[in-house]
């Protein structure tokens, strides 16, 4: 099973990024405001956390959970200043959250490292309140010369598919992305 290697965080933050996989544009466009309650599953060094706490304000919650150690050892120290923003260790389908507590929650290129696809969705869909938001953003199914290995990834009619299966519905894509399919869909 592939998992990003924790020893190059440094790629997770790498400015670049912004030009292909802009959190601000995604979260907006996601609906996330001010107040919500949100998580940040496989936050790693906090890519999307911090655009994520800037929307959501001092009214707001962001829980980021990683299975990385590491990668929640350099968030804490990242987000000291942010007393909405709880890092979280977590294993990878059973969150440390409580039910229908959520009113977000944002997957960034997570779903082609799961092991169990529908153990996490449903997971992903037991945290929410009735009614709230998944954002899927994940690597296209496209031979590119950066992300996870091809034989890995999903095409977004097969992301589609897993949502459904997995309790969510009124699932539309976002805004075209170069390398990342975008997805958003509700918990019915």
């Amino acid at each position: 099973m592939f998992k990003f290697d924790t020893r190059k965080p440094k790629s997770l933050d790498d400015p670049k990024r912004l030009s292909f996989e802009n959190p601000n544009v995604i979260l907006s466009e996601a609906g996330v405001k001010p107040g919500d309650v949100a998580a940040d599953i496989g936050c790693g060094t906090g890519f999307f956390t911090f655009p994520l706490a800037n929307i959501v304000g001092e009214t707001g919650k962001i829980f980021a959970l990683d299975t990385s150690v590491t990668m929640i050892k350099q968030l804490i120290r990242k987000a000291r200043s942010l007393r909405q923003v709880e890092p979280l260790h977590s294993r990878e389908n059973r969150f440390p959250l409580e039910d229908e507590s959520l009113d977000f929650v944002l997957l960034a290129d997570v779903i082609h490292e799961l092991e169990n696809w529908k153990l996490f969705l449903k997971e992903a869909c037991r945290i929410l309140k009735s009614g709230g938001t998944i954002c899927v953003v994940d690597w296209k199914k496209e031979k590119m010369e950066m992300g996870p290995p091809l034989q890995i990834r999903f095409t977004k009619k097969r992301i589609e598919e897993m949502l459904r299966k997995s309790g969510f519905s009124q699932i539309r894509s976002l805004a075209p992305l170069p390398f990342h399919n975008g997805l958003i869909a509700f918990r019915s």
